[in-house]
């Protein structure tokens, strides 16, 4: 796995600029099929908005190459959105990370390998039923209608578990 860090950066809980850092990085990237990811979209879903304490924005997207400088493309212009890093994992991008307004922007990358989805991160390996991303479900949530994996409840099942309960951590996936 390959890490690259661009610039120092520190990670804080998600400030008054969330709302605006999303919106502007959705409109970027219409053009790519993506949903709302982890922690955002389990927030988005249970409570109607950002989880309290979290410290980034997440979506995801299906790898295909040259994806990542598609979405390089998409985001780093005149737009104040800055490339902090991005992972790669033999040689296919698993993650890039923005920041714009001191918010983190959280873009991962599955590949498909057989009937699943898989992400590679420093958290580790992400496994997905290829049924769960090759559509989405457009849920209402008060950012907007926003594409969630294609059963939202069964993705937090798999994710975390007793995923209606907040917890204060974050999930651990299978280890590389």
């Amino acid at each position: 796995m390959i890490v690259n860090n661009y610039r120092h950066f520190e990670i804080n809980v998600l400030n008054d600029n969330a709302k605006s850092v999303l919106l502007n990085a959705l409109s970027r990237l219409k053009s790519i099929k993506y949903w709302m990811s982890a922690g955002t979209a389990l927030g988005l879903y249970r409570n109607n908005d950002f989880i309290e304490g979290d410290t980034d924005i997440d979506i995801a997207m299906v790898g295909y190459s040259g994806i990542d400088n598609e979405i390089i493309k998409a985001m780093v212009d005149d737009t104040g959105f800055e490339l902090i890093r991005d992972i790669y994992h033999e040689d296919m991008p698993q993650q890039l990370a923005f920041m714009k307004d001191g918010v983190i922007f959280d873009i991962y990358i599955h590949w498909r390998e057989g009937d699943n989805y898989i992400n590679n991160s420093e958290s580790g390996k992400q496994t997905m039923p290829k049924w769960m991303y090759d559509s989405q479900k457009i849920i209402n949530t008060k950012y907007g209608n926003l594409p969630f994996p294609k059963d939202p409840e069964k993705y937090f099942e798999i994710r975390y578990g007793d995923w209606k309960i907040p917890q204060n951590k974050k999930a651990v996936y299978e280890k590389i």
